[in-house]
């Protein structure tokens, strides 16, 4: 009896762990952090000038002609988050190019950071390989295409002369692009 309920448990928590990894994997949580960056942003302009230089001195940006939010230095020196806007630029982002496709957010510091897409095919993002790759990102180049679950993801990862790391994943739910000092 102790045998099988302990093989029930181990079934339910790898079942669990599938559906939490698609859940994870899959734009619901985005869809519940961009309407509550939405409803920030919204709220904004009903802020006392006082209440919107004190987010600044905190560290937070709110552009409502944009919906864009950015949070500053979150417990570390140089880290931020950003979601909306213009794609930042920073000593690490112009290694790469600029993405064709809008992003979704970023995060990230001196070291390395981090973009999500949505709404982009594999074919972009194909394409954003190879303007990487004439940017001189060919060193130690792998590209990949695996299958995670029934769906096929694709991976790409480079370094430039420098050292510098970049790494290309799609799967079904998106993209993300990461940018990192050796």
């Amino acid at each position: 009896m102790k045998r099988l309920l302990l093989i029930f448990i181990i079934s339910c928590v790898i079942v669990g762990s599938i559906y939490a990894f698609r859940y994870f994997s899959s734009n619901a949580v985005y869809v519940d952090f961009d309407e509550f960056v939405q409803q920030f942003v919204d709220d904004f302009d009903g802020l006392s000038p006082e209440e919107q230089r004190e987010l600044a001195r905190e560290g937070i940006q709110v552009n409502p002609a944009d919906g864009s939010l950015v949070l500053h230095d979150l417990g570390q020196q140089g880290y931020e988050v950003r979601r909306g806007g213009d794609f930042p630029i920073n000593e690490l982002t112009r290694l790469i190019p600029i993405p064709a496709f809008q992003f979704h957010s970023a995060m990230g510091d001196e070291n390395s950071y981090f973009f999500t897409f949505f709404d982009i095919t594999l074919d972009q993002v194909r394409e954003y390989v190879e303007q990487c790759r004439n940017r001189g990102f060919t060193i130690d180049a792998e590209e990949r295409v695996s299958e995670l679950l029934g769906e096929h993801n694709f991976r790409f990862t480079a370094r430039n002369s420098d050292g510098n790391l970049i790494e290309v994943t799609h799967s079904p739910h998106g993209a993300m692009v990461r940018i990192s000092k050796p």
